[in-house]
């Protein structure tokens, strides 16, 4: 069984209400888009992180323009199709559409191509590093960025979160998209759960539930979770199902975890550990 290392306390590395604009969806809201609304609600803290990292790779002037957007308050995110608006949609320099448009200058309005978004999953699976390229190049132009510097500008910060961020993908038998994300910095990842139109921040429950199942009132470190699979039950209830490592004391334990919900409202969690293993600390050595 692969074993992936994360680390993680009660502090939150991404949070919601991160001075976002409003967000205005068209046509639905598939997985896709709301991967683009989760790094939309986030993009500044992406962007400041990235930023502050010398793996980053900013020369001056990049860095100067990300210094500038996180100046600048947020648009309006609208999605809309580029071939029913090519309008609102920008052009690269063999005249193709983009996947953003803007209209005006922050904090006017960016337009998130759809067509494009579809086309990249048609292609190869759309990732949330993916998104922060499109949103990062976005708002770089809005800074009155050219477009090809913008682009090039997106591919950076998106490059530097790629390696940061592990992606599990489910498909329901009712055609039903799920993702569970872990977004990980100086290890501390926020586990991100996604589904339909809705997603949810899990690192407060998991952390809760997990200190009542071991009935330890100091902090417990989770440190890993490894091959989560999809178990579905009737009328939209599913669970993601997983061995989770964690640490108390620095003492490595293994867990078998359920989370449970609904795909109706997946605000509503149930998480439940099973079958506690201890192990000896010098087993495994999790990554600096």
């Amino acid at each position: 069984m692969k074993l992936i290392h994360y680390f993680f306390t009660l502090n939150f590395l991404l949070t919601v209400p991160c001075h976002g604009g409003p967000i205005i969806i068209g046509n639905g809201a598939g997985l896709v888009e709301m991967q683009t609304v989760f790094v939309w609600k986030n993009i500044h803290k992406f962007i400041q992180i990235c930023r502050a990292s010398p793996a980053c790779k900013l020369d001056s002037k990049s860095a100067l323009v990300l210094t500038e957007t996180l100046q600048k308050p947020r648009a309006e995110l609208i999605f809309i199709s580029g071939k029913t608006a090519p309008n609102l949609i920008l052009k690269d320099s063999q005249s193709e559409l983009l996947g953003f448009g803007t209209k005006g200058f922050a904090p006017s309005q960016v337009y998130i191509n759809t067509d494009k978004l579809y086309e990249n999953i048609s292609n190869k699976k759309h990732t949330i590093s993916d998104s922060i390229n499109l949103l990062t190049a976005a708002i770089a132009y809005q800074s009155k960025y050219s477009v090809q510097d913008s682009i090039k500008l997106g591919k950076i910060v998106g490059e530097f979160w790629n390696s940061k961020i592990q992606e599990s993908n489910f498909k329901t038998t009712q055609d039903q998209s799920i993702q569970l994300a872990l977004v990980v910095q100086n290890n501390l990842p926020q586990i991100i759960l996604l589904a339909k139109d809705q997603f949810n921040y899990l690192n407060p429950e998991i952390n809760l539930k997990l200190s009542e199942f071991t009935g330890e009132n100091s902090l417990v470190q989770l440190t890993a979770i490894m091959s989560p699979y999809l178990v579905e039950g009737l009328n939209n209830q599913v669970s993601l199902v997983a061995k989770i490592e964690f640490l108390i004391d620095k003492k490595i334990n293994f867990a078998d975890v359920a989370i449970s919900f609904n795909l109706n409202n997946i605000d509503k969690l149930n998480i439940q550990f099973y079958n506690i293993e201890p192990q000896n600390m010098t087993q495994f050595k999790a990554p600096q």
